[in-house]
């Protein structure tokens, strides 16, 4: 993980946690599904927090941020093995059977490069013809462009805001930077705290390339979805729900 978005994650934790006990997604079902069908380990990359974990129950999870697993651990307690790293260098003690990334983890890997490292190292740790589910966000290159410097509110609860603002790096590479500021606020609305984190790397994913990048790193692509209902991805989709498939003989 790049320095930059480590210090992001390690700055954010708390308040990302925050936010995460206040909001109810579908993708922590979706995924709970996969793992009830998986014949062997299942793991949670960019386990963050626990916000899923606590639903899904992996056996292991790796992310990047020390702080964010100590809050998974307060989550999730000692069932899950917490591993510490990379997701290009994490090593697991035997292969997985499913491996998942939810709630945009591989946007946040912020080059192409990177990403490739990324799904050779899950196939090298995925056991043939396992599986790998991840849901990630796409690029709308026009609404990209309008948004640049503004700011967007990202999540309001009555005691909780989180804004942040899109400067676009590189337009045809889909790669922006989040400026994102946290808020509590007390029962007037008022705010009685802000946090503002260091420039976080986002990197939206072009649908075309996704079976090329997965092709190059050992995986078939099985499936490619526009939401958690697999409903069928459209060509104004802005989210992408994948699921590949370790191949024989593969990295």
């Amino acid at each position: 993980m790049p320095t930059e978005e480590l210090m992001a994650f390690e700055l954010l934790a708390d308040r990302f946690a925050e936010v995460n006990d206040r909001i109810d997604l579908p993708d922590a079902g979706f995924y709970r599904g996969l793992a009830e069908g998986a014949r062997g380990p299942v793991v949670e990359l960019g386990i963050g927090d626990g916000r899923v974990a606590r639903t899904v129950r992996p056996g292991a999870g790796v992310d990047g941020s020390g702080r964010a697993l100590e809050r998974c651990r307060e989550r999730v307690g000692d069932r899950i093995r917490l591993i510490e790293a990379d997701l290009a260098e994490y090593t697991l003690p035997a292969p997985a059977a499913l491996s998942y990334a939810a709630l945009n983890t591989f946007n946040h890997v912020a080059t192409r490069g990177h990403l490739r490292r990324v799904l050779a190292n899950v196939r090298a740790n995925t056991a043939p013809g396992g599986l790998l589910a991840f849901d990630a966000a796409l690029p709308d290159a026009a609404k990209l462009a309008a948004r640049d410097a503004v700011v967007v509110e990202r999540f309001a609860h009555p005691a909780v805001r989180w804004e942040d603002t899109t400067r676009v790096v590189d337009l045809a590479d889909g790669r922006v930077e989040l400026g994102i500021r946290f808020e509590r606020l007390d029962a007037s609305g008022a705010v009685t705290d802000r946090v503002y984190g260091p420039p976080l790397p986002f990197r939206f994913l072009w649908p075309e390339d996704i079976p090329g990048d997965l092709e190059a790193a050992g995986w078939r692509l099985l499936d490619m979805w526009g939401d958690f209902s697999r409903a069928p991805l459209r060509a104004d989709g802005r989210t992408a729900v994948v699921l590949a498939q370790a191949q024989e003989g593969g990295r």
